[in-house]
């Protein structure tokens, strides 16, 4: 401790002796700063001095302070010092941004002394208000290494608005075009659209479920093999589990991806789904397709229910089937119901589409939110959806169109007639109304649909004791909904509107016998 304090002296004794010229080079450094005009820098060498000062000099002003003391404030001085003359040395520029771009005149005539995007007014400082008019963000208004403005060029046209046509004035909210990621959140906002497989046991999604409502065993439930939430066939099957709870069936509505998911999920073995919706177009070509034929054979139809709306979104450039020639066109996803529609119309009935699937031009991974926003981006020409409307994925095209306006002129729905798929037997002649989408131009359009069917397995076929149970539970679904139907419970809230359009006539009462 003593040979710290002898060193310390004489430390303070050699500045003591050079004092003076320590104080004028700390003088000196504070011309610089002051010339440097920078307020901060000014202040931190100000209160270094200080702190230096009562080091050098702290005899002359208390015999208290000891050395320890003196030797703390002049260390603190020369840190304080030092950090003003680091920060004094630093740009105001920032890295790689010159003032002046290169090889370019310093000021060309007749045009403002301040390029865009120069330090002094870097955007989104406060002078420059971020999502101005005048200037969009981040956007320079001059290539680099060019003036800002050519010579005797006005900075500003006559006549001529300050911000380009279609250009946002600020990101997100005021784009007058979205991303496909925020274009499809928007239309599946409030949907559970399936992002991963289902398995057999998945969770009964209705909002009314009863607490347990997982598939536990075939004595105690029967699983309906329905589709994504936010789909009418969803919503059905939810329906009929309203339907039959006062008959004491438990039925556990499974999310699947559609009609071909359904199909091959109630001729699978594992017993979780015995019966399910799907598309009578898809029957029609499953029973001549060889892929499909022996899992058709032993389907039965339970019910004709509804009419299942084809919805062919397109470019307002196209407005007739037969201009999808050479176009690009979403089929959607292969085991949705709407693919087969588009398989068994574009390629099947009309020929429109060659050499499919090897035609580059077809897609066939897209969801219907997807399919509608890569039409609305000019991603593809067209898209093919199958389903009873209003289709809550179109009817999403509400809320993207009262957020983007602009979107709303560059697609629509296409008519299409009988006449367009030579009349075949599997399709009949339909409306889409503006009462189902608001965003429609015309208060109805054409269209062709095709029944949603309720089928089962054909459980006649066996004569085990499982295969008796079924065929009593389903022989009292088909009872049940019928005499829903005769009392005209449809009508009642809760219950979706395609119910209005069932036929008794469609049903059978005793599917099994």
């Amino acid at each position: 401790m003593e040979m710290l304090e002898r060193v310390l002296i004489k430390f303070l004794e050699s500045v003591k002796e050079y004092s003076f010229p320590v104080l004028m080079a700390v003088i000196f450094l504070l011309i610089i700063i002051i010339v440097g005009n920078n307020k901060s820098n000014l202040l931190i060498t100000l209160v270094g001095i200080a702190f230096l000062a009562s080091g050098l000099f702290a005899p002359m002003i208390s015999e208290k302070i000891d050395n320890i003391g003196r030797f703390f404030a002049i260390f603190v001085g020369c840190v304080l010092i030092g950090i003003a003359l680091f920060g004094s040395r630093i740009p105001s520029q920032p890295p790689n941004t010159p003032s002046q771009p290169p090889n370019t005149p310093s000021q060309p005539p007749n045009t403002p002394s301040q390029p865009p995007n120069t330090p002094s007014q870097p955007p989104n400082t406060p002078s420059q208000p971020p999502n101005t008019p005048s200037q969009p963000p981040n956007t320079p208004s001059q290539p680099p290494n060019t003036p800002s403005q050519p010579p005797n060029t006005p900075s500003q046209p006559p006549n001529t608005p300050s911000q380009p046509p279609n250009t946002p004035s600020q990101p997100f909210s005021g784009q007058s075009i979205p991303s496909l990621a925020e274009c499809v959140d928007i239309i599946n906002r409030g949907m559970n659209e399936p992002s991963k497989p289902f398995g057999p046991l998945e969770h009964d999604n209705c909002s009314d479920r009863s607490p347990s409502s997982v598939f536990s065993g075939w004595e105690d439930n029967i699983g309906l093999a329905a589709a994504y939430q936010g789909t009418t066939y969803y919503d059905i099957g939810c329906d009929i589990k309203k339907i039959m709870r006062p008959y004491g069936i438990n039925i556990i509505v499974q999310e699947t991806e559609g009609s071909e998911d359904n199909i091959r999920k109630v001729r699978s073995p594992d017993k979780a789904y015995s019966f399910g919706l799907i598309q009578g177009d898809f029957i029609q070509w499953a029973r001549v397709n060889p892929e499909f034929k022996n899992i058709v054979d032993k389907i039965k139809p339970l019910a004709s229910l509804y009419d299942q709306e084809i919805h062919l979104f397109a470019k307002k450039s196209i407005n007739n089937i037969d201009e999808l020639k050479d176009k690009r066109i979403s089929y959607g996803k292969m085991k949705f119901g709407g693919h087969y529609s588009a398989v068994n119309i574009l390629n099947n009935i009309t020929g429109i589409v060659k050499n499919y699937p090897n035609n580059n031009l077809i897609s066939e991974n897209e969801t219907p939110a997807e399919g509608i926003c890569k039409v609305l981006l000019d991603e593809v020409d067209a898209m093919f959806y199958t389903g009873g409307a209003p289709v809550l994925s179109f009817k999403k095209l509400e809320d993207l169109f009262g957020k983007y306006p602009s979107l709303k002129d560059k697609a629509h729905l296409v008519s299409l007639t009988p006449n367009d798929v030579s009349n075949s037997p599997e399709y009949s002649p339909a409306k889409i109304s503006k009462s189902q989408y608001s965003w429609l131009d015309k208060e109805q359009i054409s269209t062709l649909s095709t029944k949603a069917i309720l089928f089962t397995y054909d459980f006649r076929s066996e004569g085990d004791q499982y295969h008796k149970y079924r065929c009593d539970q389903l022989n009292d679904i088909t009872n049940g909904i019928q005499n829903w139907l005769n009392n005209n419970n449809y009508l009642g809230e809760g219950f979706h509107s395609k119910w209005s359009e069932v036929k008794d006539g469609g049903l059978w009462k005793k599917p099994c016998r």
